[in-house]
């Protein structure tokens, strides 16, 4: 798969994967969808992944992941479909994609409740 610099769509969802989200997935470059929810990645999430361009769907959610998000991600100007809830994720996403020129469909994070764990003005669905 490194080598798969075609490849547009990479959905592996609900696969209980484990470890790192590996680096070599920023090879990928005519990535449109990254789809790595509900499975147990843990670690940080990659600063290469703001190197994929033309993401146009970035679903992160429901993994074990940590750290902050990376502000790399500011780079993904065709963002629209971003998850990143039910993650142990932190930061404040208002710097990254709540810009005006952004303009997210789609946009979860776990910013809801007394003491959030991520800050999104922007967001439609805080967790």
């Amino acid at each position: 798969l490194e080598n798969a610099s075609n490849l547009r769509t990479l959905e592996l969802g609900d696969n209980l994967f484990q470890g790192a989200i590996p680096d070599w997935i920023s090879n990928l470059s005519q990535l449109v969808e990254l789809k790595l929810d509900f499975n147990q990645f843990s670690s940080s999430i990659p600063t290469q992944l703001g190197d994929l361009t033309n993401l146009a769907t970035l679903w992160l959610n429901d993994n074990d992941l940590t750290g902050q998000i990376p502000s790399q991600l500011i780079n993904l100007v065709n963002l629209a479909d971003a998850q990143f809830h039910e993650t142990e994720l932190s930061g404040d996403l208002n710097s990254i994609f709540c810009e005006p020129e952004n303009s997210m469909s789609t946009l979860t994070a776990d910013c809801g409740g007394v003491d959030p764990s991520v800050n999104c003005t922007c967001c439609t669905l805080c967790l």
